[in-house]
């Protein structure tokens, strides 16, 4: 039983520095090569730069240090609760795979707010003159845990075996 769970523990720590690490590399390379320029990898997808102080689609961005300190304080205690959530849920034997993905990206985007005073955001997916908000890596990492976890809600309570 207790090598079962170590295992278990091991693949969770290791799928939350690999996606952790890739997000971290990928934020390394954009700051290093598109500091001053947009990259246009097709027609529908460019790569530029910018530093998100909000949170998601740039909602609640300030100038104001005060405002930036107190939304990261709240980012951060929101992180904290679900790590601890997860925990537990860890611990009532529960799969927490998508958690996973979801503690990495927001780990990943907090980090960008302690160093850099926002989150380095750079992937501008638009169709036309209409431009989806600038995301990053991380971002997908959330969006994805996100619809694991409510994909697991919606098979548990649907498809319940009796």
């Amino acid at each position: 039983m207790k090598r079962k769970n170590a295992k278990k523990i091991f693949g969770y720590l290791f799928l939350f520095m690999t996606l952790f690490s890739i997000d971290r590399l990928i934020k390394f390379l954009v700051l290093k090569d598109l500091s001053y320029k947009n990259w246009s990898v097709f027609k529908g997808l460019n790569f530029y730069l910018i530093l998100n102080r909000g949170v998601s689609f740039g909602l609640f961005s300030s100038s104001s240090s005060t405002i930036f300190y107190l939304l990261t304080t709240l980012i951060f205690l929101v992180i904290t609760l679900f790590v601890f959530f997860s925990i537990l849920e860890y611990i009532r034997g529960t799969n927490i795979f998508w958690h996973i993905f979801i503690i990495a990206g927001a780990y990943s985007n907090i980090l960008d707010r302690f160093l850099y005073k926002g989150v380095i955001d750079f992937i501008d997916f638009y169709i036309g003159y209409w431009h989806w908000p600038t995301f990053n890596l991380a971002d997908i990492f959330i969006v994805v845990g996100v619809f694991g976890l409510l994909g697991g809600m919606f098979k548990n309570v649907y498809f319940k075996k009796n």
